[in-house]
């Protein structure tokens, strides 16, 4: 299955098994079915419960906050990720907080989903990776699903909550095919899950050897590193551990910290920029735990401070590269 299936049938199934399940966004009924074509054949199917909207990120959120506190468990769909900053005010002083404001009279089941990144040539209002913006927001989960384990469960485990989630795909990893068990490309890299509520993955090299890097990230930048993980394995025997959690607004787990003291050498890498991003508050957290194991400070990858172009040279400059994640991963061990 891929990516973008995966997340359909997840959808699918979540209307189909609780009727106060509703689908609002723009441009999402058929025949069209969305930008990216993952509500496509919804609402033929529930043609009651899969509505389109108007053009107002504002307003999709804010209805669905309001169909929440009436009971229905909406999901709502911002074509673009970069278009969610027209829906924060939403998001921040409303959804996030209704259920402190009112004693927890008042919840807000509902997930937000959109697509997010670059490496599309979208240019620069549409290739942003923005998450990092809403991780110190109390009462959202920020969710990001990964090709490393099935979407349409974590979606799943995301309608399951009784607070809002903004829930983050990556639109280069729609088409990709999910990797179950093991790659399928040159067969060599194991998945495991550990954590049961918010999975968090460990993909490593079938092999008893020592890891030489312990490598964290999400998303597509994960998948990246895991066609990294591959080639360096095959071509030079190095055995590089990544993990992938997909909550990303908590702090790394025990599993992980023991890994990167055991390893003494971390990278951390993201889409979103670098500075004050995601990958630099992880570095703090899991410094502060393993500083006396480290054998070299944690190193840290994302995108560089400015804009994203529209040319894929430009995106190549400003975005974590396959060349530059290659490039750390070989100063870090020292080949």
């Amino acid at each position: 299955m891929k990516y973008l299936e995966s997340i359909r049938a997840g959808i699918d199934h979540l209307l189909e098994s609780d009727d106060r399940t509703i689908v609002l966004g723009e441009d999402i009924v058929d025949p069209y079915g969305g930008a990216f074509k993952v509500t496509k054949g919804l609402s033929t199917k529930y043609p009651d419960r899969v509505l389109s909207m108007p053009i107002s990120e504002s307003a999709i959120v804010g209805a669905s906050i309001g169909l929440a506190m009436e009971g229905f468990k909406p999901i709502c769909e911002i074509m673009f990720g970069d278009f969610i900053t027209l829906a924060t005010d939403q998001i921040v002083n409303s959804g996030s907080k209704f259920n402190w404001m009112y004693n927890d009279k008042v919840m807000i089941p509902l997930v937000i989903r959109t697509a997010v990144g670059g490496y599309r040539g979208y240019g620069p209002t549409h290739s942003q990776s923005l998450e990092s913006m809403f991780l110190n927001v109390p009462g959202l989960d920020v969710i990001s699903p990964t090709i490393f384990g099935d979407p349409g469960r974590l979606l799943a485990i995301a309608h399951e909550s009784t607070k809002p989630a903004l829930f983050i795909e990556h639109k280069v990893s729609y088409p990709k095919k999910l990797a179950s068990g093991r790659s399928k490309s040159a067969g060599i890299l194991s998945v495991t899950q550990t954590l049961d509520n918010f999975p968090e993955y460990r993909v490593l090299p079938t092999t008893d050897q020592k890891i030489d890097l312990v490598v964290i990230a999400y998303g597509e930048v994960a998948s990246m590193v895991g066609e990294i993980a591959e080639e360096l394995f095959l071509d030079e025997e190095i055995c590089v551990m990544l993990i992938v959690p997909t909550l990303l607004n908590q702090s790394p787990s025990e599993s992980t910290v023991n890994l990167v003291r055991s390893c003494g050498k971390a990278l951390i890498v993201e889409e979103g920029h670098e500075q004050f991003g995601w990958a630099s508050h992880m570095s703090r957290m899991v410094t502060d735990q393993a500083f006396e194991s480290l054998t070299k400070p944690i190193s840290v990858l994302g995108a560089k401070q400015v804009p994203i172009g529209n040319a894929s040279s430009l995106e190549e400059q400003i975005l974590p590269s396959r060349a530059l994640i290659k490039k750390q991963i070989a100063t870090l061990i020292g080949y």
